[in-house]
């Protein structure tokens, strides 16, 4: 049980990977916080704003390859 602490306590109980990996709300107006949020955002705005061809061929190839893996299952 050791390689799994999760599963010692699944429900209500935090282990340390919880702790570091998930920001609580009341932390988001931190300047780091804020800053990896914007980031993100402008990740996710410049990916969605501008379809260029060639992108989406390389998506779309993509996303061909995902679902004929899961199909493969």
């Amino acid at each position: 049980m050791k390689k799994f602490p999760h599963l010692e306590n699944p429900v209500g109980g935090s282990t340390t990977v919880d702790r570091k990996s998930v920001y609580p709300i009341h932390e988001w107006r931190r300047p780091r916080v804020q800053q990896l949020l914007q980031s993100s955002l402008r990740l996710a705005e410049q990916m969605f704003s501008r379809p260029e061809p060639s992108e989406s061929g390389r998506s779309q190839r993509r996303q061909r390859q995902k679902s004929y893996l899961v199909r493969a299952d």
